[in-house]
Order: structure tokens, then sequence, then C-alpha cells
């Protein structure tokens, strides 16, 4: 069966109200199928839920582009660097067909700037260990309106020409999602959850109007814009001695909700 079929997601709704969860997953953007995914691959009993479709909010609404972590290098983020283009590695090595290469060209107006700029890609390249075939030129005026004739020439100094890797957001949601259900994962889109109490969840399934129950004795918040509802519907704002614990799991944005 397919991991993403209607087949697969009736299989996986009609599992889950029997099904011994470690993790539930609310909200099927990449964070959450990451999380689903990483979390099967380790051996545990995981659900991910996705209220509309899988991708349908933030994750199709990206730039593209798999960035390197460049940037972070003027705020002095060495670790961010190297972690992000670690992780932009491992996607190019795992999945080749989603991270095309890119040549992007920053022209420069400034002697300055355009120095700065070479400086930071070398210490980049340096940190990411940037293949020789991808790594960035620095070209002159001359050069940089012989690649780019449309460029503005008035004080053009040169350009820098880098490498990024281009993507389809949404194709690499839908891969992530189907890796989390081939480890085991059930996975359901059109699932809303509507209510957390204490460990058990409520589903409404959103095709069919039916509603069930689920237990885990994790819940896992990466609705993304939609996190803090989430909070609403799991009475997070209501504080007692049998309140649940809410800790950090990513960048803020997204919480686990034990008990």
């Amino acid at each position: 069966m397919a991991a993403l079929s209607p087949a697969a997601r009736a299989t996986a709704l009609a599992a889950l109200p029997t099904a011994d969860l470690d993790l539930l997953v609310v909200g099927g953007g990449i964070t959450g199928a990451g999380i689903a995914r990483d979390a099967a691959l380790r051996g545990l009993s995981v659900a991910l839920l996705e209220a509309v479709d899988f991708a349908a909010g933030t994750s199709s609404r990206s730039s593209k582009l798999v960035h390197g972590g460049v940037r972070y290098l003027q705020q002095g983020d060495i670790g961010l660097v190297r972690e992000a283009a670690n992780e932009r590695a491992r996607i190019r090595h795992i999945a080749p067909h989603l991270a095309t290469p890119l040549l992007m060209v920053m022209p420069t107006y400034g002697r300055a700037t355009h120095l700065k700029l070479g400086a930071g890609l070398w210490t980049f390249e340096k940190i990411a260990s940037v293949d020789a075939s991808e790594r960035h030129s620095m070209w002159d005026r001359r050069e940089a309106l012989a690649h780019e004739p449309c460029l503005a020439a008035d004080r053009l100094h040169g350009a820098a020409a880098f490498v990024e890797y281009l993507t389809d957001d949404a194709r690499l949601v839908l891969a992530t999602v189907a890796g989390a259900a081939a480890a085991g994962a059930l996975c359901a889109n059109h699932a809303e959850v509507t209510a957390i109490d204490r460990g058990t969840v409520t589903v409404r399934d959103g095709l069919e109007g039916t509603v069930l129950e689920a237990r885990a004795r994790v819940v896992v918040n990466a609705a993304g814009p939609w996190v803090e509802e989430i909070w609403r519907r799991a009475g997070a704002a209501c504080s007692s001695p049998r309140a649940s614990t809410w800790s950090s799991i990513t960048d803020g944005f997204h919480s686990a909700i034990r008990w």
C-alpha cells in the first residue's frame, strides 16, 4: 500500500483509537513531518495528524531554497552555520532530486561590500566543507556585466556568484511524511485535533465528519502559526496542579505536552 493514499489514510485513522502511542504530532508541515519521521526511525510508536493537507501552510510558501546558513555568519553564530550546512548537505545526499544546485548572483556596489561578501563566502565554505565544484566566484565589474548584462551598471563594482539549493518545499514535506509512514508512523491528513485532555486527543475526520480519540504519552505541537490555537485546545492557558508540562523542542514555536 502506498504510504500516501486514501487507503493508507483510512488504515491510519482506524488504528488510532487502539494504538499505544509514544508520540502524537499535531501539524503536517516540514517540522511535524520531520519530528514524526525521526521518532519513528528511532523505534517510537508515532502518529502524525494534519488538519488540512500536508504542507498546506507555511511549508508550501517558502523561498524554495535550502539555505546553507551563510547569513548567520554576520551574527557570529558559527554553530548554527555549521548545523545548517550539514543539514543541507544531508538533504542533497539523501534526496538529490529535491536539492538542485542553483547559481546565485549578488551584485556589489562598493569595494568594501565586495571584500566583505567574499570573505564571508570563503569562511562559510571552510566551515561547511563545500565541494570545489560549488565554491563561490568573485566577479569584477566587467565579468559581472558579461554574465549578467541587465545589472544596473552605474556604480557597479562587481558581483559574487555562489551556489544555493533549489527545492520543491511541498514535495519535500510529502517525501518526509512518506518516510515517516514507511518507518511505521500513522499519518493522516484532513484529521483535525479538536481537543487534548491529559493524553487523550480528540480527532475529527475532515472527510467523513466522524470523531475519534487517541492516546499518547507525549503530544507535540508543531502547528506553526496555529501553535497557540493548539495550546488553547489543550487547555494550556489554565493553570492548576494537574496542568500539563510544556517544554520547547525546536525553535520556540513548537512544544511538547507530556503526561
